[in-house]
Parts: structure tokens; C-alpha cells; sequence
């Protein structure tokens, strides 16, 4: 039996939604279909993830509430999870995958990922995650929709508040 090449397999597993992941490196929920979107988006979730690790960081989570007027902490809390675990349960998803609506919401200038408060899937505008991330880590910008899955509303609170406060707390 011939076995196929570790190079396919993870693109493959990328197509599939599946990430590999090398030694303790957490699994992440990516459903893109572009390998250089996807692997952008797989650095920027280990960003994230990294300084998600760090208390500063995390004290994110309760400067923020949703609707209800539960700080995200709160919401995190109420299912059992580390922020930084919690990443792993967000799925990550290429916008033009989604509903019109979103797809269409990445011709924005600015937009790069899009997210509802309270669900699990961030739309991701592909081309723009992999110029962010040629900038930048990314891992603000994963840290930023993962507070819309956790109750964030926008408008109020703004995006550049949002983002105001992810680099107060997290860096740059």
C-alpha cells in the first residue's frame, strides 16, 4: 500500500476542516479552502492562543459584557473553558463559503473577519487575512471575533475600541 506524502495529507486535512497539529499545538476548527489563507489563519489562531495564555491578556474577557449584561469572562465561565481552549471550539470559516451577506460584508474596506454575537463561526475574508497577517500576527484580530462569539455586540462598542483594548491588553 502506498501511502500518501505528510504534504497532502495536510492539505488535504485543511479542505476537510481539519488542522494538524505538531506535538502540543492545539487543534484549531479551520474550514478554509485556500492553503495560504488557511495557513495565515493558523498562525494568527496560535497567536492568539499564545497570548490568551497570559492573565493580562485575558482580563480582555471582563472588560467587555454582552446584551444581558454578562461579562464574556462570565459567558467563558458558564461552559468551562479557558480562553485559550475556547479557541478550539471556534470554528473558522472562508466568508465566501457563508451567506451572501457575508461574503459581500468582506468588500468593506477595513473588514477582514466577521462574526455574530453568541455563534461559533467567524468569516474569514481570505485575501485580507493573509496581508494582515504578512503585517502582523493576526493574533488580535482572532482575539477580537472571538469576543463577538462570546456576546459581543459592535456599535456599541465600536471595532476600533475593540481593537483599542485587545492591544491595551494583549500587545501589539
Amino acid at each position: 500500500m502506498r501511502h500518501a506524502p505528510r504534504a497532502m495529507i495536510a492539505l488535504l486535512s485543511t479542505f476537510a476542516g481539519i488542522t494538524a497539529s505538531a506535538g502540543d499545538e492545539p487543534n484549531f476548527r479551520i474550514w478554509i479552502r485556500t492553503p495560504d489563507s488557511a495557513l495565515a489563519l493558523r498562525r494568527a489562531a496560535l497567536a492568539a492562543h499564545r497570548k490568551l495564555q497570559d492573565p493580562r491578556c485575558r482580563t480582555v474577557l471582563s472588560e467587555f459584557k454582552d446584551a444581558a449584561g454578562n461579562t464574556l469572562q462570565q459567558n467563558l465561565e458558564k461552559i468551562g473553558l479557558s480562553p485559550s481552549e475556547y479557541l478550539t471550539f471556534v470554528v473558522f470559516m472562508d466568508a465566501r463559503d457563508m451567506k451572501p451577506s457575508a461574503s459581500s460584508r468582506c468588500q468593506k474596506i477595513g473588514t477582514v473577519a466577521i462574526a455574530q454575537p453568541g455563534g461559533r463561526i467567524v468569516g474569514v475574508c481570505s485575501e485580507k487575512l493573509v496581508r494582515l497577517v504578512a503585517q502582523s500576527d493576526g493574533g488580535n484580530l482572532v482575539i477580537h471575533e472571538t469576543l463577538h462569539t462570546l456576546g459581543l455586540g459592535e456599535d456599541p462598542p465600536s471595532s476600533a475600541a475593540i481593537d483599542a483594548a485587545v492591544t491595551r491588553r494583549c500587545g501589539r
